[in-house]
């Protein structure tokens, strides 16, 4: 990095959507990196103080948020509508606690989908056998959430997660979200308006019954959500262009 800064006076950037706990995260290469950035951007507040220890040079807290071209609804085409509609779906990695939401929500009835990593094994793998179709990327991720007719927002209880990705990636899709309720969650969403939370598994499953008996309140709640984070300007873009204008780069830069 100082090399090409010293051939090049670019100015060098770090990003993550993780946080610095993240499993396999902070690397002894990533650990002696940091400090040559010009900044950290970070959406996580409670990382400011380890990008700190780590001597960043400056940190910027900034949010997630998603993409314009790829997190859009988006027409299902019959083959597809096989593939992805379903009552409730998850695209992520199976953690117990979220095996075992996903399971009860598989108990109580419901059809389940489920994208991403490791629901193949582990606790109840054998249950969620013929619900799990693997990883989804790109558009393909915009078609599970759009079939899904309720699309679960689950969070990462070992690094404190307060919002994620798929905070914003759900909505902007113009999907139906039921996110774990958390004080991050309630300021960028109005409950019961915009978007819907839980604390526990059976105020979920009330909240999953009630919303699979009654479409015209889960479409106007998805509309309203996905008008919030569209005015809202939470798309990356928007995001970032308003990280580098705090390090005072011109429009064209940005």
């Amino acid at each position: 990095i100082e090399n090409i800064r010293q051939r090049t006076g670019a100015l060098f950037i770090h990003f993550t959507p993780d946080a610095l706990r993240g499993r396999g995260f902070l690397t002894p290469w990533m650990r002696g990196a940091i400090p040559f950035y010009d900044a950290c951007i970070t959406n996580k507040p409670r990382d400011v103080d380890g990008y700190k220890n780590l001597r960043a040079r400056r940190i910027i807290v900034s949010q997630s948020g998603f993409d314009l071209n790829i997190h859009r609804p988006t027409s299902l085409s019959s083959a597809e509508m096989k593939r992805y509609v379903c009552d409730v779906g998850f695209v992520g990695r199976a953690e117990d606690d979220r095996r075992n939401t996903m399971a009860k929500i598989l108990e109580a009835g419901h059809d389940i989908k489920l994208w991403g990593s490791a629901w193949d094994r582990g606790k109840h793998a054998s249950l969620f056998k013929r619900h799990f179709g693997g990883w989804l990327y790109g558009h393909e991720y915009a078609k599970a959430v759009c079939g899904a007719r309720i699309n679960m927002c689950f969070l990462f209880k070992d690094v404190e997660d307060q919002h994620t990705t798929r905070t914003f990636e759900i909505p902007a899709c113009g999907g139906f979200m039921i996110a774990e309720r958390t004080n991050e969650h309630l300021s960028f969403f109005k409950e019961g308006k915009e978007a819907e939370f839980f604390s526990g598994t059976s105020e979920l499953l009330d909240k999953v019954h009630y919303y699979l008996e009654h479409p015209a309140g889960r479409r106007a709640i998805a509309e309203a959500g996905r008008r919030k984070v569209i005015e809202s300007g939470w798309d990356w873009r928007s995001l970032l262009g308003k990280a580098l204008n705090e390090l005072c780069l011109n429009d064209e830069a940005t």
